[in-house]
């Protein structure tokens, strides 16, 4: 395993203080040849910039539900100020395993890259979009109990680790109907307000560089 964090969208001031989307890793394609992990440099300009946008299935359903949720990322194609304050990675960085197929030595290494991000980036928000993750989540990132919503197929698990908010949902990737989803826009704006808070008021404080 590669053991430098990476990041898929672009480091920038914006994003300090911000929220971090953490799949669990790259998508596998149908008929597709399972790769190793590999250190790609970020690529993605924003969250929803077509860079990422249009050849990732995960960004373009995880956009689907924020529309659901009445979470705005774009306006009249310009990014809002949530969009730009995401930053995206994964956990684990190759396309070829499950997260039950993991050795421990595998999950913790990840999550050490993982919390390398979040501290490097003095992150407010971290959105685990995957439910596998959040046991190990919770032990290796000293997170709290979960408060846990359920409607149908879909669940928001919220908790905190310290000062940083984390939440939970399926994969993307993962059927689910528009009311299941829809039913916990209250619950997942209402997350999603208090990470801007805190990333406004970071955002305001004097940032160490290079995010001034």
């Amino acid at each position: 395993m590669i053991e430098k964090p990476r990041l898929s969208t672009i480091e920038t001031p914006e994003r300090y203080g911000g929220l971090l989307i953490c799949g669990l890793n790259y998508g596998l394609l149908q008929g597709g040849v399972p790769q190793p992990e590999t250190d790609l440099k970020p690529w993605a300009e924003y969250f929803t910039h077509p860079s990422n946008s249009t050849k990732d299935k995960f960004v373009t359903r995880l956009v689907v539900w924020c529309n659901w949720w009445g979470i705005s990322l774009e306006s009249n194609g310009t990014p809002t100020e949530l969009n730009r304050a995401i930053s995206q990675t994964n956990l684990f960085y190759d396309s070829s395993k499950s997260f039950a197929s993991r050795s421990a030595e595998e999950i913790e290494l990840a999550f050490k890259r993982l919390d390398a991000i979040i501290t490097r980036l003095n992150i407010s928000g971290l959105f685990l979009a995957s439910t596998t993750m959040a046991e190990a989540a919770r032990n290796l990132l000293r997170i709290g109990e979960w408060k846990t919503n359920i409607t149908g197929q879909f669940s928001l698990r919220r908790a905190l680790a310290g000062s940083l908010r984390v939440a939970v949902c399926p994969h993307p990737r993962c059927a689910q109907s528009k009311a299941d989803v829809k039913a916990l826009a209250k619950e997942m704006c209402q997350w999603i307000g208090s990470v801007m808070e805190d990333y406004r008021r970071k955002q305001a404080e004097p940032r160490p560089e290079p995010y001034r």
